[in-house]
């Protein structure tokens, strides 16, 4: 080692890379020891991070003492597009050139070279070069090498390797369809055909692209709540457009291979004697198909399935399922023989297997005929729980240890459901014990002779052993937690008055205690938020709803979106109207981590809608009806009253007099529940008869419905049908059409019913549509075959004309589609979200938030309304946003989460009549200004002209300022404005136009700004046009100021100085 010696410095630096794509990955230089001088050296300058084609060239910087070797290249690991063969560490490009010894320089020397490709790497795809390649890991290398190592290292492909000064790049190849095409010219030697330039430009600037054709289908991906009623998640599967997978497809339609995997979180097995579907597959007309996946009253699972010659069979499983646990459930089928493997807690080597062979011919098996449903369907009945996900392997038989299991971040993991049951068994065995315990204390008051020896008892509990089931004794009482305070003095009020305790009525009686509480003032929130959480423990539905809305907005509480959709979920089980609502707008906007998914909220949506009608007919006393009431709007405040308010007073004085107007008016008000009254059947039967004897039809038919159905009198089908009658001479198209519904539902007479609706339809009842739609969508239309088309057509008719009934029906259709109607998910799931929010569970508490509005607890009123914009009311995100910013009282201090912008975009979201063009300019502001970073011109422009075209004196004022700012307006932003093509010449004429209408708005408080904008628009067009005649006019009339001030001055000093002289006179 007396001789020179290498020190080789390796420098990879990960962040350096990140940081500066010019530093190199790789340095390696070689130091001469005796004169400690830097002897070869090598870099690329500004080396490029992504290149193709053959024209890049690249800048080498190198100096060398000695005779070397100088190489450039370019490795790269390279797979084919069309092929899938990989190759690693290929090398597309090599450039070797002399360094010659300088010994006296110590200057750099920089040489350009020209990166070649080949073309499978450097160029794009088309009929000149079709094994075009994608590139990855490639580095631009360069390196200095010893002449006589150059023979070794090229036979054996190491140059770099063997080189001690070299240096590496990380760069990039562009991927195929952004490279340059092939050149015709360079490619085609010799004369070129005309053929192959039409086959050289038809196959260059097209990107040839492929169809994802996935075998394996994710039916769910998010937790799916299941109450044991007929609804589930529809799921349409479509032919292969591959025709070798489609043609594999078809050859197993007798022979199929498939295998299906389900996550289950049973709660009770199927009661009654009866199925309970977990996953089915049904035609569109409702008929069972292959496979069927049921739970049967013993908890076992039930398989059945469809044979080529239409029949069924069915096998069960060996085992019932557990409960209260998460499954999984893999059930693989193969020609006609299935297996079952069902797997407890994620444990592999805890599966219990059943397997069946059907006997009877061959199954048929076509899974793009009708639909799959994870759940229940129409008539079939769900079961009771969840789903948490759901995958379909569609063209191949798994056994259960191939199918990969689940990670423990998937949403139905971090619900939780487990431990919220465990905690909640816990919470119900201390209530058992409180009962036992104050049961035995009013029993020992009632027998004072019976109370325990202390002594004798000490030795019972020495001697016995202790019963793990045992309440045991405590006397006195054990101490009591601070947060079970109020469930405890429930439990002993009830076991002393009533000597029994349902835990339903303790829950109702918490969530009461807890609503007080809260309506007095959101303070309480803390003191609220435990016992709501027992209420909701105990099975209260309101309560855990109540608590979902707290935790996911923050108010008073840590805010937790996880939680709150659990507790979602459990309100769902139990069919909490808003709960449902607040799940199906969760995943129609994939809000808070739920899934986008349109036929899941369709779920929830169709369950509400359904329930709708038959809530608003139950008539409780405490529903009313959902009135869209915005706090912006204080003449609909002004109308929303009590029984003891003088617009209702005023009503009821005027209707007593005999004003028909105000006799229909306060009848209907009080029959529905509307303009803040509260429901009262019999006072609106009595508004009813006396409009009713004045002769109006609508009061007839009005009464003589009430009588015929029994609502707030005495139920008397004649009188209500001579009611009816009545009206019906006067043409009335309601009286019309109960009378053909009489005909149809009481007389069977078929005929008469489809002549009445058919004259009630013509006059334009709804009802008379619905009901004819009824006729044809079942066959009962006299001389006609069964239409659903047709009936679909009615269906709209009377649908748009707010018939709750009509649109279910279109939600239901649309779903499943008809014979020639392909189905249509986002018309079921916004027809089924339209009737559902007209449920009196959202009514109620809108109106709740309007009184607590107009007492001026805004805090309150902030609360209730957030309920409704939980449940996807777009009155409700709007009222909660226009509350925070407005932030009365403070009100904002205890959310923890933006309430503004974040529930205003929401309430944008909607079709276009329901939203409101305050709105639509408050997230215009957001866009314009760039509040929390988000700035976005067009934008902002967009929402300002769509709330324009509402005539929104405020959105054209903006407009205009936008204008001013110097945005242009596009043509189409001009037209939805309808801004005459005259005002479009220039700026000037366009804001005169925008600030005109914006001051002759119909909103008096727009008249002044527009107007100070209008006149400076005017102002600064005059001065722009005659500013040099306003300058010389000003110069002239200065200076004309000038002299006659500067002759007055002169004639008053020749006037002073004349004064002596006329004194000497």
């Amino acid at each position: 080692m007396d001789g020179h010696f290498v020190f080789v410095v390796v420098c990879i630096g990960i962040e350096i890379i990140k940081t500066a794509v010019g530093d190199p990955s790789t340095l390696s230089m070689v130091i001469d020891k005796r004169s400690n001088k830097l002897a070869d050296f090598i870099q690329i300058l500004d080396p490029p991070t992504s290149f193709s084609g053959d024209t890049t060239v690249i800048h080498v910087e190198y100096r060398c003492r000695d005779e070397r070797y100088v190489g450039v290249e370019v490795l790269s690991d390279v797979i084919g597009v069309f092929k899938s063969q990989i190759d690693t560490s290929v090398k597309v490009f090599q450039k070797v050139f002399r360094c010659h010894k300088d010994s006296i320089s110590a200057q750099a020397k920089v040489k350009k070279v020209q990166l070649k490709l080949p073309p499978y790497v450097g160029f794009n795809f088309n009929v000149l070069n079709k094994n075009v390649t994608f590139t990855s890991n490639t580095k631009l290398r360069a390196w200095i090498l010893e002449t006589e190592w150059r023979h070794s290292c090229k036979k054996h492909n190491n140059c770099f390797t063997r080189s001690f000064v070299k240096v590496a790049y990380e760069s990039s190849i562009d991927p195929p369809f952004s490279r340059p095409y092939v050149d015709v010219k360079s490619s085609l030697r010799g004369c070129i055909s005309y053929r192959s330039k039409i086959q050289h430009y038809a196959t260059s600037f097209r990107i040839p692209t492929c169809d994802v054709e996935n075998e394996v289908v994710e039916l769910l991906s998010y937790p799916l709540v299941l109450s044991g009623d007929p609804y589930g998640v529809f799921r349409k599967l479509e032919p292969y457009k591959n025709p070798e997978l489609e043609a594999r497809r078809l050859t197993q339609i007798l022979k199929p291979r498939f295998t299906l995997v389900v996550w289950l979180y049973m709660l009770d097995v199927c009661a009654h004697d009866r199925l309970c579907s977990v996953f089915h597959h049904f035609s569109w007309d409702s008929l069972y198909k292959s496979p069927l996946l049921f739970i049967n009253s013993n908890g076992q699972l039930h398989v059945q399935v469809e044979h080529a010659d239409g029949q069924h069979s069915a096998g069960v499983a060996n085992d019932a399922v557990p409960l209260h646990t998460w499954l999984r459930v893999v059930f693989s089928f193969k020609i006609n023989k299935w297996t079952l493997a069902v797997t407890k807690n994620r444990n592999i080597s805890d599966t219990t297997i059943s397997d069946y062979t059907h006997p009877f011919g061959a199954v048929y098996y076509n899974d793009t005929e009708g639909l799959f449903t994870l759940g229940g369907a129409e008539t079939t009945p769900s079961v009771r729980g969840y789903i948490g996900h759901a995958t379909l392997y569609r063209n191949v038989a798994l056994s259960y240890k191939e199918v990969s299991m689940l990670g423990s971040d998937e949403p139905m993991f971090r619900l939780g459901l487990t431990r919220r049951e465990e905690r909640c068994s816990d919470f119900l065995s201390w209530v058992a014990k409180r009962i036992e315990f104050y049961k035995r204390v009013t029993s020992r008051v009632m027998h004072p002779d019976k109370c325990p020896v202390p002594f004798l008892e000490l030795i019972k509990s020495v001697t016995k052993q202790p019963d793990a089931n045992s309440v045991g004794d405590t006397c006195p009482a054990e101490r009591t937690g601070r947060h079970r305070k109020n469930v405890d003095k429930l439990v002993r009020a009830m076991v002393k008055t009533r000597g029994y305790v349902h835990h339903k009525t303790v829950a109702k009686d918490l969530y009461k205690k807890a609503s007080e509480w809260l309506d007095v003032s959101l303070d309480a929130v803390p003191r609220a938020f435990p016992v709501l959480k027992q209420a909701a423990c105990l099975g209260s539905v309101d309560a855990m709803y109540v608590v979902a809305v707290l935790l996911n907005h923050g108010i008073h509480v840590k805010s937790d979106e996880i939680q709150s959709q659990a507790y979602l979920m459990l309100a769902a089980l139990e069919n909490q109207r808003l709960a449902a609502l607040a799940l199906g707008h969760k995943h129609r906007n994939g809000l808070h981590g739920a899934s986008a998914d349109l036929e899941h909220s369709f779920r929830y949506y169709k369950f509400v809608a359904d329930t709708a009608r038959l809530d608003k007919e139950r008539h409780k006393d405490t529903d009313v009806f959902t009135e869209s009431v915005r706090l912006t709007d204080e003449r609909a405040l002004h109308e929303q009253t009590d029984e003891d308010g003088d617009v209702f007073q005023w009503l009821s004085h005027q209707a007593k007099q005999g004003v028909l107007s105000a006799q229909n008016r306060v009848g209907r008000a009080l029959f529905w529940g509307q303009q803040g009254l509260r429901r009262n059947l019999e006072a609106a039967v009595d508004y009813f008869r006396m409009s009713a004897e004045t002769g109006d039809s609508q009061s007839q038919y009005d009464y003589g419905v009430v009588l015929m159905k029994g609502q707030g009198t005495k139920r008397d089908v004649d009188a209500g049908l001579q009611q009816i009658h009545k009206a019906a001479e006067q043409q009335n198209p309601s009286a019309l059409n109960a009378i053909g519904w009489h005909a149809m539902n009481f007389e069977r007479n078929y005929r008469k019913a489809a002549e009445y609706f058919e004259r009630a339809h013509r006059l334009g009842n709804p009802d008379a549509m619905f009901n004819l739609g009824h006729m044809h969508l079942y066959g009962t239309y006299p001389y006609k075959e069964k239409d659903v088309d047709l009936a679909l057509r009615y269906f709209f008719d009377a649908g748009t004309r707010n018939h709750l009934d009509a649109g279910v029906a279109i939600a239901a259709i649309s779903a499943k589609g008809t014979g020639r109607q392909p189905r249509n998910v986002y018309t079921a799931a916004e027809w089924s979200r339209f009737i559902a929010e007209k449920t009196p569970a959202v009514g109620m508490v809108l109106r709740k938030g309007i009184k607590a509005f107009k007492a001026g607890k805004h805090d309150v009123s902030l609360f209730y309304y957030a309920l409704a914009a939980d449940a996807g009311l777009e009155i409700g995100a709007f009222n909660l946003a226009w509350l925070c910013e407005e932030n009365r009282d403070g009100v904002t201090s205890f959310i923890e989460k933006e309430c503004v912008w974040s529930q205003y975009n929401i309430s944008i979201q909607r079709e276009k009549q329901f939203v409101d063009s305050y709105a639509l300019v408050k997230m215009g502001d957001y866009y314009w200004y760039g509040c929390e970073g988000h700035r976005n011109p067009s934008k902002a422009v967009d929402l300002y002209v769509q709330a324009a075209t509402m005539h929104n004196p405020q959105a054209l004022f903006n407009l205009g300022l936008l204008v001013e700012e110097g945005v242009s307006l596009s043509a189409s932003a001009l037209r939805e404005v309808h801004v005459p093509q005259a005002f479009r010449r220039n700026n000037v004429t366009l804001l005169t136009h925008l600030y005109n209408r914006c001051r002759d708005s119909h909103q008096s408080e727009a008249f002044i700004p527009c107007s100070i904008a209008l006149w400076r628009v005017q102002i600064l067009d005059f001065w722009d046009r005659h500013q040099i005649f306003i300058k010389i006019s000003t110069m002239a009339a200065a200076m004309l100021f000038t002299i006659l001030s500067s002759y007055k001055l002169l004639r008053s000093n020749q006037g002073n100085a004349m004064d002596p002289q006329d004194e000497n006179i």
